[in-house]
């Protein structure tokens, strides 16, 4: 009985968590990347290591998977709008579940959380009028992920 409450509310969380991240656009070693193969509208450019392969992308977003499927990585453009950087940033923070935010850059925060059992890590960078989340679940520490989070570039 316990465990299917356990599973219950994991499936919930997941669930909602997935539900955020279909709604923001997000399911759309240092071995060497190629260049970025996202369209010329797409608002950011990113490298992506040899091997792994693009799940899904759009204009405003891409969502990566490492050869042996231990790592996902999703990067994801919003627009601003009328919102604070702080509100922003919190959004994030709430939708990761961490416990805080910790400055990297001007304008960029990293977050740590969970969704379910799952490790999530979140690199958040704010530009003028829109902002970038890169969102690594699974090895959040890896180094080919870390060099994408690096290459990450916001095109004017």
């Amino acid at each position: 009985m316990i465990t299917k409450i356990v599973m219950k509310i994991f499936n919930n969380k997941l669930q909602t968590f997935l539900l955020f991240i279909g709604v923001a656009g997000l399911w759309m070693s240092l071995s060497p990347a190629v260049a970025s193969p996202l369209g010329a509208d797409s608002f950011f450019t990113v490298d992506i290591p040899e091997g792994w392969t693009i799940e899904a992308q759009d204009k405003g977003s891409v969502t990566m998977l490492s050869p042996d499927a231990g790592i996902m990585v999703s990067l994801v453009t919003g627009l601003n709008g009328t919102r604070s950087r702080a509100d922003i940033v919190e959004e994030y923070r709430k939708m990761l579940d961490a416990p805080d935010v910790r400055p990297r850059a001007d304008d960029v925060y990293e977050m740590q959380g969970h969704a379910g059992n799952i490790p999530m890590r979140g690199v958040l960078a704010l530009g003028a009028d829109r902002h970038v989340l890169v969102l690594l679940a699974g090895k959040v520490e890896d180094a080919q992920a870390q060099a994408i989070v690096d290459s990450l570039a916001l095109k004017k």
